[in-house]
Order: C-alpha cells, then sequence, then structure tokens
C-alpha cells in the first residue's frame, strides 16, 4: 500500500501495521519502527484494508488482528500500548478472534 507523506507516495507494508490511530482529519498509521500521519479518515482506511485481518475496535482505532498480544474487559494490548476497546465493538473482536 502507498501512503502519501509530504509530496512523496511511501510504500508500506500492510503485514507491519500494527494499529491506526484516528486524529480528526487524519490518521496515524502505527508500525514497529515508524508512524506516518496521513491526511484521511479511518472510514476510508478500513474500506482498502483486508476485512480479515483488521478490525475497528474503537472509534479511534483500527487493529491489526494478528498483532493483538492480549484483550481484557476494557483493552486490547499491543507490546506495551494499551488501546481502548469500546463496547459497542468487542463483540465483533471477540467473535472475528475466535475463528482464528
Amino acid at each position: 500500500m502507498f501512503i502519501r507523506t509530504n509530496s512523496n507516495y511511501q510504500k508500506i507494508n500492510i503485514d507491519n501495521i500494527l494499529y491506526i490511530e484516528g486524529a480528526v482529519d487524519y490518521v496515524k498509521i502505527h508500525l514497529p519502527d515508524v508512524k506516518y500521519m496521513v491526511h484521511s479518515s479511518l472510514k476510508k482506511i478500513i474500506e482498502i484494508l483486508p476485512q480479515n485481518e483488521f478490525i475497528r475496535i474503537h472509534r479511534s482505532y483500527i487493529v491489526r488482528l494478528d498483532k493483538i498480544d492480549k484483550i481484557n474487559t476494557y483493552h486490547i494490548s499491543i507490546g506495551q500500548t494499551e488501546l481502548p476497546v469500546s463496547k459497542a465493538n468487542k463483540e465483533a473482536l471477540l467473535e472475528k478472534i475466535s475463528t482464528l
């Protein structure tokens, strides 16, 4: 996948995406070693990503399913990072991981 950063197009491997964070009119794409800020919305991003590999866990977060290390009542963990899981999205998350 290519993303536009400033005046360049940067190729990123979708397999390396840990999670994507929404920030008003931008999204922050978190990879293990770098973060990219892209002018887009989470809605547009989730439509591009493979549905069987990513899930929206909160109005502000999309995560790659195979990067989740731990799920608890209100959060998921990816490494040392904890991300919130909304009540509305928790059931869908649990259904998706049970099929893995």
